[in-house]
């Protein structure tokens, strides 16, 4: 997983959140990374919910609620239309990631241009 310290830090929303807050989101992230898909607040197929996030953090399912709730209220993750919590970011990055693999199969940057290249050259005669 990458970790941006000046992210962390300079992340507006997340800085108005109390210690146990973002430590309760640090931790989500973890679970998250190691997700499928990627990003995801899932285990295996279903998605984690307060009872199961409390368990797995060693907390309180009030507790865990009531942090939940703070990082929501502050806009630190977001919520698909299946109620699944996830990390923008963390999306983002695995789309960008599986594009540079897509990307890299067809033989990079170059590879791209020679075609894109070619097909104009082809047009053009």
């Amino acid at each position: 997983m990458r970790f941006y310290p000046s992210d962390w830090l300079g992340d507006p929303a997340l800085r108005t959140c109390s210690y146990a807050a973002r430590g309760l989101w640090v931790d989500m992230l973890c679970l998250m990374d190691a997700a499928k898909p990627r990003g995801h607040l899932k285990l295996g197929r279903q998605k984690v919910d307060a009872q199961t996030l409390a368990t797995l953090t060693n907390g309180t399912p009030r507790l865990v609620e009531k942090l939940l709730a703070e990082l929501q209220k502050a806009g630190v993750f977001s919520v698909n239309s299946r109620g699944t919590i996830y990390s923008r970011k963390m999306v983002r990055e695995e789309s960008g990631a599986k594009r540079e693999k897509r990307c890299r199969r067809l033989g990079g940057r170059k590879a791209l241009k020679i075609k894109r290249n070619s097909a104009h050259a082809m047009l053009a005669a």
